[in-house]
């Protein structure tokens, strides 16, 4: 029976040692697998076609949530880690505010025929259909890599709702005084 107890008491300590606190560089790179995983159901897909399976959904509630318009659309990195955990690569978003507080809510789904656009360096490239400023407010007190691929999602994004075949992304910059990220880009219709 003791050695039942001391058993039990050494998995109990290995398991707790397995969910341990992430570097902010292992978090880091957690964030971006999100974010390149799972992206939101956007008004461009044909969802009836996509041939999708429910995952499951979530809720996130929060007191107060800066720049609320953009995650409304974007979809909170919480809800995007529980994408991931489901296996999911689409996430429908829905928000509500009950008294005073922001509700996000998701369903997750695993689709086959996913639209999706591609990243180009823009050397040998046909001539842009569109070139456009994008700006994000960011803070730095978060992290640079993660504002760096959130930026370069919004982009991808524009682009698969606008129906282009590929994008580059280029000069991406942090602007102190305003407190955002800024990446210019440019759309192509070709590959």
């Amino acid at each position: 029976m003791k050695f039942l107890m001391l058993v039990l008491i050494l998995f109990s300590c290995a398991s707790n040692n397995e969910k341990k606190k992430l570097s902010q560089k292992e978090q880091d790179a957690l964030y971006i697998k999100q974010l390149k995983k799972i992206r939101p159901l956007l008004l461009s897909d044909d969802f009836p076609y996509m041939e999708c399976e429910e995952e499951g959904s979530h809720q996130v509630v929060k007191q107060t949530q800066p720049d609320i318009e953009f995650w409304k659309s974007f979809g909170l990195l919480e809800l995007r880690e529980k994408g991931v955990e489901l296996r999911a690569n689409i996430m429908a978003l829905k928000y509500v505010e009950i008294e005073g507080k922001h509700q996000f809510n998701a369903t997750f789904y695993n689709c086959e025929k996913v639209t999706d656009v591609k990243l180009v360096d823009e050397i040998g490239m046909c001539k842009p259909s569109e070139q456009k400023v994008f700006k994000l407010p960011y803070a730095l007190d978060e992290s640079r890599a993660v504002g760096e691929e959130i930026i370069s999602q919004v982009i991808r994004h524009h682009a698969i709702k606008n129906y282009y075949k590929t994008y580059a992304v280029d000069n991406v910059k942090y602007s102190y005084t305003k407190k955002e990220l800024q990446a210019s880009a440019k759309f192509y219709e070709c590959f």
